[in-house]
């Protein structure tokens, strides 16, 4: 029996019903679950308090690959029931519908303001938009506590091998990843050794800024650009920039969940408030940044999910900062020259 109540998984059910012109109707006597078959071609089921699970892990590949759909439709509606695809993910709802039509699938689900909708059509096409996602609804599908606050909204499409899409985050705390803290840790105090002028802004940034928290780590906005091949379990996060108060990401990620490896480059944008500040001071902002007005390193990522390494280009940095102020000493009139010159050539 493919249902769950108060946590643990239904191994009996009390019904009554009728079986009238080829329809079978029978519900269970608290009346939190309701069956209505008919003709054998059209099957409707109500849940109310009955958590749903729509694939059993117990079921093996060739189990499922022999598995047939022996109904014309199949309409599954859900009232205070949340969907379990493992025994620990599940969709938080507290309403859906489940449309099954032959090969076809369609899944809406609505959870407060945070709802899902997903579509596989007869030819394997996917599609899935999810609104407003919630910090409580995202931790129940992953079975942990990573994010707090905030928003998602998620916007793919693909086929039955992979997905690709974009992911777009609102104010949300990035809980219980240590890799994150110390790499902001990291960058925070190491300016020092990139260029000495920058040591004491960067003591007194990283004191006042209200970005950074030991607890996690706050995305203001993000945007998400990936691919996920469905058949080898690997999400490519082609593209990830994101902006918070106390630092920013720009760069690639890829996961191999089957691997539990990850590996990508980020760049780490940091001493924000100092850069925003500096950036509009004429020449100043070339000699203490450089061309690209902001204090930045690159990070390289590998090796496990749960325990990357982390390799940076700060001792480079530090080695070529020297020469990188004198070079910026010696063409400042240069540049000077050239902030007099109007943008319109002509």
């Amino acid at each position: 029996i493919p249902f769950i109540k108060d946590e643990k998984k239904i191994d009996k059910l009390n019904i009554y019903g009728t079986y009238i012109n080829k329809t079978l109707r029978f519900k269970t006597t608290d009346k939190d679950f309701e069956f209505i078959l008919n003709g054998n071609q059209e099957l409707k089921i109500k849940l109310n308090n009955i958590d749903l699970i729509y694939e059993s892990s117990e079921m093996n590949e060739e189990s499922k690959k022999e598995s047939k759909n022996p109904f014309k439709s199949i309409l599954i509606q859900g009232r205070n029931s949340n969907i379990y695809f493992t025994q620990e993910k599940k969709i938080l709802a507290k309403s859906y519908n489940i449309r099954i039509f032959g090969d076809e699938i369609v899944i809406n689900t609505y959870y407060g303001k945070s709802s899902l909708f997903y579509k596989k059509d007869k030819n394997k096409n996917i599609t899935v938009k999810a609104i407003n996602l919630s910090d409580e609804f995202i931790n129940a599908f992953f079975n942990k506590n990573i994010i707090k606050g905030g928003l998602i909204n998620i916007n793919a499409s693909g086929n039955g091998s992979f997905l690709k899409g974009k992911s777009v985050v609102k104010n949300s705390l990035i809980k219980n990843m240590a890799i994150i803290n110390n790499l902001i840790i990291l960058v925070n105090s190491s300016p020092a050794l990139i260029n000495p002028l920058l040591a004491i802004p960067s003591v007194l940034e990283l004191i006042t800024q209200d970005g950074f928290d030991v607890n996690g780590y706050k995305i203001v906005e993000g945007n998400i650009d990936f691919i996920f091949n469905l058949e080898k379990n690997i999400l490519d996060l082609t593209r990830v920039q994101t902006k918070g108060n106390s630092v920013d990401f720009d760069g690639f990620l890829e996961l191999d969940f089957n691997k539990n490896k990850i590996k990508g480059d980020i760049y780490v944008i940091f001493m924000k408030s100092y850069s925003f500040l500096v950036k509009h001071i004429p020449l100043v902002n070339y000699l203490l940044l450089g061309e690209n007005k902001r204090v930045d390193t690159e990070v390289n990522i590998s090796g496990s999910i749960e325990d990357p390494k982390i390799e940076t280009n700060l001792t480079h940095n530090s080695l070529t900062a020297p020469l990188n102020i004198i070079k910026r000493v010696i063409t400042l009139p240069l540049k000077a020259i050239e902030s007099l010159i109007p943008d319109d050539k002509k």
